[in-house]
């Protein structure tokens, strides 16, 4: 429908509406421009109207157009001297928006008849090559590759079209990048080359194109020492750690953290890639920087398939410590991953191993508040009266941290650890106090205690309450009974602290 005398008579005696625009600052040339009403936007030039004439987000005309493929608009607006090359808030000129939207002819009049520069980059580094590589334009790849464009520029982030190729699944781009010389090594700012993305998105035809076409390297590793293998088994993409373990891949590669393949499955729960890894030689007991096995990291992540199929499937050790001493069921105590110790401790695992700093899966238990894992670790023996290397009993960690139902169920079981003093002479009543779990201080005032029982330095529960100033804790202990006249080694009373 030809609106252009709808337009004329609209305009008759009323030229202010020439350049009213709307809330995004669109005027009426934006809009003929956008629905390609060609006759429209001639007739509006005519009139002295500006023709770069920008939106709130930094579009003319020309951008419009291009964008929505209209040729014969274009040209009219390029013939009364449009700018070609001028950019949005977004850095893009119109030739960005052709490449995006995957108008070929427009693309071809805009490089031909007018020489628009492809060297532009928009916002995020990104040429018209890039662009139109993006968002999967192949007919318009192949064209600004067969020209002067240079196809490895990178954007801000160092992706080049080869890149984006890969990481988005556009085999016929890439094969084009490649023909027309490509680097299929060349790396991002993350040190990832298009293998890197390929195996990340789990695009296995690219995968196979890029190792048996072109023979991309294998043992690239990206800014975190990852090879493609470790980047397909940390994102779960099964197909491509399987193709990739089948070649000459070494599967056992170490990150910058010492962390492989095997690991990653292990910690995200990836059971058919750690199957995989294990059928094709991958070792079980391998530890990253910080001594966790693949075990320890299943354990730490609760993922009981991966921990049952490493232990029972592939004997994987139980008694391997980490570098702060601990084995798996105690990584999975403290990470209060019930479901694992409830399976670990009915096998043939030691549930009292201490690490480095003497704690055991009870006092991480006791520590965190992990009732249910206490309450499981207790049933397969553990010994509540077991100390760390400063003393301390699940009882003193529990009323450190003031877990009141776990210092309850201590307590029922064996009412003797209320007496029981850590290095430094403190109960657990001691603790309580110094940290101002008020209930936990209440239930233990009620039990049969020596309320004024002093430390090493002669501190009693009320110097704790008084010196850290918890009040409410101080209230309930003068209520049942201390003494705020005691003196400490060093003469002071709970209230001279």
């Amino acid at each position: 429908m030809d609106i252009l005398p709808i337009v004329k008579h609209m305009l008759a005696g009323n030229e202010a509406l020439l350049t009213i625009s709307n809330s995004f600052g669109a005027t009426p040339i934006h809009y003929a421009a956008y629905n390609g009403h060609t006759s429209v936007v001639e007739y509006l030039i005519e009139r002295n109207i500006g023709i770069d004439v920008r939106t709130e987000h930094g579009d003319t005309p020309l951008h419009y157009a291009t964008r929505r493929g209209h040729l014969a608009t274009v040209e009219c607006l390029l013939r009364h001297g449009a700018d070609m090359n001028i950019t949005n808030n977004y850095g893009s000129t119109p030739l960005h928006l052709a490449a995006e939207s995957g108008h070929l002819p427009i693309v071809k009049h805009l490089v031909v008849g007018y020489e628009a520069l492809l060297t532009i980059t928009d916002t995020y580094g990104d040429i018209a090559l890039n662009t139109a590589a993006y968002n999967g334009q192949t007919s318009v790849v192949e064209y600004l590759s067969e020209g002067n464009t240079r196809v490895d520029v990178h954007n801000k982030n160092g992706n080049t079209a080869l890149h984006y190729a890969a990481e988005l699944g556009h085999l016929p781009i890439l094969e084009c990048l490649l023909r027309h010389g490509a680097d299929m090594n060349i790396t991002n700012n993350y040190g990832s080359t298009p293998l890197h993305l390929a195996a990340e998105s789990g695009h296995l035809p690219i995968v196979k194109h890029l190792v048996v076409g072109y023979e991309a390297l294998l043992t690239i590793t990206d800014t975190y020492g990852d090879i493609a293998l470790n980047t397909a088994a940390y994102n779960g993409q099964t197909s491509v750690v399987e193709y990739l373990s089948e070649g000459n891949t070494r599967v056992d590669v170490h990150n910058k953290n010492g962390n492989t393949a095997l690991h990653y499955a292990a910690v995200l729960g990836h059971l058919p890639i750690l199957e995989c890894l294990l059928r094709h030689g991958a070792d079980m007991n391998i530890t990253n920087n910080y001594g966790s096995t693949p075990l320890h990291l299943a354990a730490e992540s609760g993922h009981l398939p991966i921990v049952k199929h490493l232990v029972v499937g592939y004997e994987a050790l139980l008694t391997i410590t980490d570098t702060y001493g601990d084995i798996a069921l105690n990584t999975a105590a403290y990470n209060g991953q019930t479901s694992v110790v409830e399976y670990l401790s009915e096998g043939n695992t030691r549930v009292d191993v201490h690490n480095k700093n003497g704690n055991t899966a009870l006092h991480y238990a006791a520590e965190l508040g992990h009732l249910p894992i206490l309450e499981c670790l207790l049933r397969h023996g553990a010994d509540m009266n077991i100390t760390n290397n400063y003393g301390s009993t699940p009882l003193h960690l529990a009323a450190f941290s003031g877990h009141l139902p776990i210092v309850k169920l201590l307590l029922v079981e064996n009412e003797a650890l209320l007496t029981v003093a850590d290095s430094d002479g403190d109960t657990a009543l001691h603790n309580a106090a110094f940290h101002g779990h008020t209930s936990v201080v209440e239930y233990l005032s009620e039990r049969n205690i020596e309320i004024d029982e002093c430390n090493e330095e002669g501190n009693t529960a009320l110097h704790y309450a008084a010196e850290q100033g918890h009040l409410p804790s101080v209230e309930c202990l003068l209520r049942h009974g201390a003494d705020m006249k005691i003196t400490n080694n060093n003469g002071r009373t709970p209230f001279c602290t």
